[in-house]
């Protein structure tokens, strides 16, 4: 499964980043690629931080689920931001209409994992790099196919429509830089 797809000769073909990683010179973050669009990475790196946390869900591009927003979440704690996790990950896994924040309330700790399966991973990055070596993550390059594409499977409409349900989210505007 993923949600980014290399367009090699009028094909879409999947795309899955390497587990690597790197520091961008000068800059207070890490990137690091999420294989095989799975969100495991980015639960462990949640479970680095000492919460309690809040989710943003950033639809860019919806179907019919809901208006195109900035959803943030209720306080969650690490067992709610799992649950929510593991309970979507069909949906985290197949489909880009969306970017994912998590944000840890008392460190101010962020992750970001975008579109294009990477996780800006900004707060202690030691600890997140203590993580990243964890599973195996090495330095390197990541870079997004170019061209590439982003499926809206409607497939997915159901799932993501119950996404929006399960939590009092609070909805503001899209920003400038969130819009496709």
């Amino acid at each position: 499964m993923t949600k980014l797809f290399a367009v090699i000769e009028n094909e879409d073909v999947g795309f899955s980043h390497p587990a690597a990683f790197y520091a961008p010179t000068g800059a207070n973050h890490h990137v690091a690629g999420v294989p095989k669009s799975d969100p495991k990475v980015l639960a462990q790196l949640t479970e680095s931080m000492p919460g309690p946390f809040s989710l943003l869900y950033v639809l860019h591009t919806p179907r019919s689920e809901g208006l195109p927003g900035r959803y943030q979440s209720p306080e969650l704690d690490l067992v709610g931001v799992q649950r929510f996790l593991n309970e979507f990950r069909a949906l985290l896994m197949s489909d880009g209409r969306y970017d994912l924040w998590v944000h840890c309330v008392s460190s101010g700790g962020t992750l970001v994992w975008d579109r294009h399966d990477l996780i800006y991973a900004y707060g202690d990055l030691i600890q997140y790099r203590g993580v990243l070596d964890r599973e195996g993550y090495v330095p390197g390059e990541l870079n997004i196919p170019s061209p590439h594409s982003h499926h809206y499977k409607a497939e997915n409409d159901p799932e993501a429509a119950r996404l929006l349900s399960i939590f009092p989210w609070v909805r503001t505007d899209l920003r400038k830089e969130d819009e496709q």
